[in-house]
């Protein structure tokens, strides 16, 4: 009964809400017609055939996961809609005049996830006003150049997404006649094989990820002067090509993630172009080579997910004053890199997932007025690092979690805790949290002390927190003892959420 009235009330608000802001649609009750935004939208509504409803004032329609099969001719004649979304339908076929009124109307298609063949090209070639199509997810083949070049919106398409394909190949000048073209998506597909020239310089963002090229395809997109955002991901590269060189003068983001590539050798970026930020997580990288990202100005780089043992000690030579993200987590690191030390810029740095048993007094010493976040976690320390921290002058957050401290002393967080708004303890079979354990942790926000073995604590544990904490997490910690618990967060003026269940 409570789950009956409860579902009445849940169909009574909507269909209030459907009133107040939606027009039901008056050819389809299941439909919503916005008025105000000129817009019909169907999501699930089983539809056969295009449905028949007055397109005046209608400049968007989308119709989603309803079974659409076809489009026939001349379907929208008359109507003045500029953006159609037919998303995740079963279309098969579309006449070759199913656009026929809207050659100079229509802006945005979005026919994705169909399963729709080259045949559709024909019925696309008669728009000239199409700024931005997607077919992602379909049955497309063959991308030849005289394909595109029939199209009368070869002058005006900036955005074009053929992810999720059949494409095999990309042959010479293929897209080259699309010149204005912005972002090109053909991810997902079979490509084995890239020619020149293939590609028009207007493009600022291209995807290849996850296709099965051996190589990166310099030769290709080496005159994108305007590239700005290359994905190689997902291929079969073993190594990059020494020099990378484009024309392009810089890169917001290269991703060149989940390859095979073993190791990043000496000067590769030669510095024709910069990187902002440079992903080459989940390859088999051992190791980085001495001065492998000279002269790119890096920002952000990501290095998880390998097998890094060591860095050379000159591997960010060059990117000192500039990189301030590095992600090295699960990787096979026993010793903290010195070439991290030579980062004076860094405001988050991951170690998550390797093999520390610990830190040195001078191991952060580098970035110690700049590091915002420090993640050490699932590693193999056994106590606060409190001497290697002691320099950190603007730490806000760090995770100390899935290692193997068992006890807090008392001045584990003097003399630079005071920063800290967010500590992380969790999963690492803590057994005493003495008195004066959190006392130096001035500006706490968020303390999470779940999964430990916590069986001795101090009543007055939380109370240089009650002012500042918000969080705290107690889950799977607290085991048998005499001690009545709820002493311990009654005096958190500012608590907002606890989690907790007790052993």
């Amino acid at each position: 009964m409570a789950i009956l009235l409860s579902t009445l009330t849940f169909m009574m608000i909507g269909l209030s809400e459907a009133k107040s802001g939606n027009d039901l649609c008056t050819f389809n009750p299941l439909c919503t017609c916005r008025r105000s935004h000129h817009e019909v939208i169907c999501h699930g509504v089983p539809f056969s055939e295009f449905p028949t409803f007055s397109t005046e004032e209608i400049y968007q329609v989308t119709i989603v996961r309803s079974g659409l099969e076809a489009l026939h001719h001349n379907f929208l004649e008359g109507s003045s809609i500029a953006s159609l979304h037919l998303m995740q339908n079963q279309l098969t076929h579309i006449s070759a005049k199913a656009f026929g009124g809207l050659e100079n109307i229509l802006t945005t298609l979005d026919l994705s996830y169909n399963q729709l063949d080259d045949t559709l090209l024909a019925a696309l070639t008669p728009l000239g006003t199409l700024q931005w199509l997607n077919l992602k997810g379909n049955q497309l083949e063959d991308v030849h150049t005289n394909r595109w070049s029939q199209m009368k919106f070869k002058d005006s398409i900036n955005s074009l997404f053929l992810s999720s394909n059949h494409i095999t190949r990309i042959q010479e000048g293929a897209f080259a006649v699309l010149s204005n073209l912005d972002l090109l998506d053909v991810e997902g597909n079979l490509i084995h094989d890239i020619d020149s020239h293939s590609f028009p310089t207007t493009l600022r963002s291209l995807s290849l990820s996850n296709n099965i090229l051996k190589k990166v395809p310099l030769h290709a997109i080496y005159t994108l002067k305007n590239l700005r955002y290359l994905y190689v991901s997902g291929n079969l590269f073993r190594k990059l090509p020494s020099p990378f060189h484009l024309q392009t003068p810089r890169l917001e983001k290269l991703e060149i993630s989940n390859n095979m590539l073993t190791q990043i050798t000496e000067f590769v970026f030669n510095g024709s172009f910069t990187i902002k930020e440079l992903n080459l997580d989940f390859n088999f990288i051992r190791d980085i080579a001495a001065r492998s990202f000279k002269s790119t100005a890096l920002e952000r780089l990501v290095l998880s997910n390998n097998r890094i043992i060591s860095l050379h000690s000159d591997a960010f030579v060059g990117v000192e004053k500039t990189l301030k993200t590095l992600d090295l987590s699960f990787n096979l690191i026993e010793e903290f890199p010195s070439a991290v030390n030579n980062l004076n810029a860094l405001f988050y740095l991951s170690l998550k997932g390797n093999m520390l048993q610990r830190l040195e007094k001078d191991d952060l010493i580098g970035f110690r007025r700049t590091l915002e976040i420090l993640d050490l976690s699932g590693n193999m320390l056994d106590t606060v690092p409190h001497l290697t921290l002691m320099r950190m002058k603007t730490l806000a957050r760090l995770s100390l979690q899935d290692n193997r401290i068992r006890i807090i002393q008392q001045d584990d967080f003097k003399g630079w805790g005071e920063s800290l708004t967010t500590l992380s303890l969790a999963n690492n079979g803590i057994t005493h949290l003495p008195e004066v354990s959190f006392t130096h942790l001035k500006k706490l926000k968020e303390l999470k002390l779940s999964f430990n073995s916590i069986l001795f604590f101090s009543p007055n544990i939380f109370k240089p927190l009650e002012r500042t904490l918000e969080v705290l997490d107690l889950s799977s910690s607290l085991f048998s003892h005499n001690q009545s618990i709820d002493v311990l967060w009654k005096n958190l003026k500012n608590l907002e959420w606890l989690q907790l269940d007790q052993g």
